[in-house]
């Protein structure tokens, strides 16, 4: 019977410190990243469009965007005088898109705990 108690006891110790582990490390505060914002406009120029509607690549198209809005995707674009360009030569670009399947409260093997990464990339 003292041996029973004693599992008991010790798995209940066992458990009751992996649920204070894991809370911390849900609570601890993490950094956040703010959103990139600029003052000018910035024209992604030839590069591949992905079309969702379609389901086509359109290639070397320029896509313009201000105030972190796309405001035109198309062939003839025209670049407004003093917009940051980025040359997307060889690249795709799938308007709207991000990752929408993430596990944030996947402990890290390789860090300090209690750090999270984004599982399953």
């Amino acid at each position: 019977m003292k041996i029973l108690k004693r599992i008991v006891v010790a798995i209940f110790v066992l458990v009751s410190t992996i649920v204070v582990i894991f809370t911390i490390g849900v609570l601890w505060p993490q950094a956040t990243l703010q959103p990139v914002r600029t003052e000018r406009p910035v024209a992604i120029v030839n590069v591949n469009v992905i079309d969702v509607v379609s389901g086509t690549v359109v290639p070397n198209h320029t896509v313009l965007i201000e105030k972190g809005l796309i405001r035109a995707v198309s062939s003839g674009a025209g670049v407004p005088a003093g917009a940051r360009q980025i040359d997307g030569r060889g690249k795709y670009l799938l308007p709207a898109f991000w990752d929408m399947h993430t596990h944030v409260f996947a402990v890290s093997p390789l860090d300090v705990p209690p750090r999270f990464v984004p599982a399953d990339m």
